[in-house]
């Protein structure tokens, strides 16, 4: 079972100042408890989301459809800014909502460091730039995680990051994002 929810349960106590629960017998839980509890629930969301051999897997079946979502918006932008017949309002700000799970799985597929892959905090946010390169022209991503460049590890069988996320060229982005993606979501599920 999850660590999540008795995590939830002590660190929430902590940040608004209330007292940790005690027992029938007067013992009472602790900050010692509290952070046990928040190391297992980092280890659990490195482990489910990155560092398992069936991390990937993992994400491409629950974080995909949200991915595959996002990569027709992007695409979408940079048609419409190319196209020269008549202007096409860009979109400035495309907003979507979850819970940290939603968070954990869209960093465990971008592959976060070990510091960017921890448990989400309350209020966590992810923020993904499309923006132009005045220097090159090319299409670049920036992602930001709570208010920080994303930074991510290698993929398997290389030493480098897979992208500097800072100014990631969008085709080194969406190539990646795509081998997320299942050709057929559909099957995939009924494996």
């Amino acid at each position: 079972m999850s660590q999540k929810y008795q995590c939830d349960f002590l660190e929430s106590r902590i940040c608004h100042k209330i007292p940790f629960p005690c027992n029938k017998l007067g013992k009472c839980a602790n900050k010692s408890d509290a952070k046990v509890e928040l190391d297992g629930i980092h280890f659990e969301t490195r482990f489910s989301f990155r560092d398992n051999k069936n991390s990937l897997e993992y994400v491409k079946l629950t974080a995909s459809p949200l991915f595959d979502q996002l990569m027709k918006e992007l695409e979408f932008e940079i048609l419409k800014r190319k196209r020269n017949d008549k202007p096409i309002p860009r979109t400035r700000l495309s907003i979507y909502s979850g819970h940290e799970s939603t968070i954990n799985k869209i960093l465990g597929g971008f592959k976060a460091d070990d510091f960017n892959i921890l448990f989400p905090p309350y209020n966590a946010n992810v923020i993904i730039e499309l923006w132009k390169s005045k220097i090159s022209d090319n299409y670049k991503i920036r992602i930001f995680n709570n208010g920080r460049i994303l930074k991510v590890l290698p993929i398997e069988g290389y030493k480098k990051p897979w992208c500097d996320l800072s100014e990631c060229d969008y085709k080194v982005y969406s190539k990646y994002i795509y081998s997320l993606i299942p050709k057929n979501y559909t099957a995939e599920c009924l494996v």
